[in-house]
């Protein structure tokens, strides 16, 4: 987990690669967190086929149950199409503007709407992908430690951004997540990057 303090008590918790497989995993400690604050929020980067397995698209139905379920503290945005090897942000502009394009269609078809951000796999991210990003209307690019806003937000607040890996997280992980909101932070205020756009 990796955080970059700002001037305000408002934190912005990002997870990535979620993936129907990683909710079967590793969502249930996202929950146990949820129990210790309650007031937590969550922005989830969302790989929409990964592998390319037909049980990983996020567009069955199982998927957009479990989306429905946390909608009211999770906030879901793109995070690649396939997160396959090499990266997809490395290759030429036409097979990343066709995945970029299949990864938004796919999140819409969950969400609704077309209003969500981009985290670039690998933070593997250059001017063709920004340019991509643009010309498709997402509101955001998340990295690594900062967030550049390709829409401007009708919010604007200064936020802790704290940065976990689902796959990656455990009961071990999810005591240190709390114990730092909790010592550092008291959980003053979550806030999604939807929030800003409200």
């Amino acid at each position: 987990m990796e955080s970059k303090s700002l001037e305000s008590r408002t934190i912005m918790l990002c997870t990535d690669d979620i993936t129907p497989s990683h909710l079967d995993k590793f969502w249930k400690y996202w929950v146990r967190l949820k129990a210790k604050i309650p007031l937590l929020k969550l922005n989830a980067f969302v790989i929409p086929h990964y592998c390319k397995l037909d049980n990983e698209r996020i567009t069955r139905l199982r998927f957009k149950h479990w989306f429905k379920e946390h909608s009211n503290w999770v906030s879901l945005h793109l995070h690649g199409f396939d997160h396959s090897f090499p990266p997809e942000n490395t290759r030429n502009f036409y097979l990343q503007e066709a995945l970029i394009k299949l990864g938004k269609t796919m999140l819409a078809e969950v969400l609704g709407h077309e209003n969500f951000g981009y985290k670039a796999p690998g933070y593997y991210l250059n001017e063709e992908t920004r340019q991509i990003l643009k010309e498709e209307n997402f509101l955001f690019i998340c990295h690594q430690n900062s967030v550049e806003f390709l829409v401007q937000p009708k919010q604007s607040k200064n936020a802790l951004i704290v940065q976990s890996h689902t796959n990656g997280i455990s009961v071990d992980s999810v005591e240190k997540i709390y114990r730092q909101l909790e010592e550092n932070f008291k959980h003053d205020e979550f806030i999604t990057f939807d929030e800003l756009y409200r």
